[in-house]
This record gives structure tokens, C-alpha cells and sequence, in this order.
């Protein structure tokens, strides 16, 4: 739907998604938010003192850093949105810090599914989705100037 809107209004692709994403950076400190209140995406148990009680157990309190790690990547994208970054690049950057951001917390939640027993099921899509940003990233040598 938004393709087929964004071609009948010529629409550049890239730098309409350079153009989102600072709401799409919100949305993340939203969805953060979210998880706090209503406990989902809790952290495994810990011993630690800031740890949260929560569903019967001390446990990390996966849901603040995500909401801590999310506000941090939309200051980043804020900071930057005027730059000069190429067409799509600060749209790449915001799915590369998020993605690097959910392979890191996703160590402290205690509600991942794991693939082979060992593999976090979020850390390898998110770890695919960081590699497809950072090859983008480099392989298009025509987002190198900003268009208006």
C-alpha cells in the first residue's frame, strides 16, 4: 500500500525513509514504554541490585534499558537529522542501532524463544537485519548526496 501510494506521489524511496525515521525512532522509545507497563519482554533472574521484582522472581530490568537504549539510538537519529548523511543513510543507521541494540538486550530477557538451544531468536534476526544494513550501507555509491 505505502509503495504503490509512494509511487503515484513520486515519492523518493530513500529519502522518504530518511524522512520517518525520526517517528520511527519514537515509536521504539513508545514500545519501550510499553513493555514497562505492561511487563512484557522481562529480563531473566539476577542477583543484582537494580534488579526488579516481577513475575515472582528478582530480574534484570530489560524493559528501562530497552527504554534507555532506544531514547539513546533517538537522540543519535535527532542529533543527525539535518546532516549530510546520503539519501537512506539515516535511515540505515537508525535499523543498524536498533538492530545492535536488540542483539545486546536480548542477552537479558528471560522470555526468548531459543533456536537449537542456544541461539536467541531475536539476536539472529537481528543480526541479519544489522548485516542487510550495513551492506546497503556500503553497496550504493549513489545515496553518497543528500537530495531534497
Amino acid at each position: 500500500m505505502l509503495l504503490i501510494y509512494g509511487q503515484r506521489k513520486q515519492l523518493k524511496f530513500w529519502v522518504t525513509l530518511d524522512r520517518l525515521t525520526p517517528f520511527l525512532a519514537v515509536l521504539a522509545v513508545f514500545i519501550g514504554l510499553a513493555h514497562v507497563a505492561s511487563g512484557q519482554a522481562f529480563g531473566s533472574p539476577t542477583p543484582l541490585a537494580w534488579a526488579i521484582d516481577l513475575w515472582g522472581a528478582r530480574r534484570h530490568p530489560s524493559q528501562i534499558y530497552e527504554t534507555i537504549g532506544a531514547t539513546a539510538t533517538l537522540l543519535l537519529i535527532w542529533i543527525q537529522y539535518h546532516s549530510t548523511l546520503g539519501n537512506g543513510k539515516l535511515f540505515l543507521k537508525f535499523v543498524a542501532l536498533i538492530s545492535g541494540l536488540v542483539v545486546f538486550l536480548s542477552a537479558f530477557r528471560g522470555d526468548s524463544r531459543l533456536i537449537l538451544g542456544t541461539f536467541r531468536q531475536e539476536q539472529v534476526l537481528a543480526l541479519v537485519t544489522l548485516g542487510m544494513a550495513l551492506i546497503l550501507w556500503k553497496s550504493n555509491p549513489n545515496r553518497e548526496k543528500r537530495e531534497e
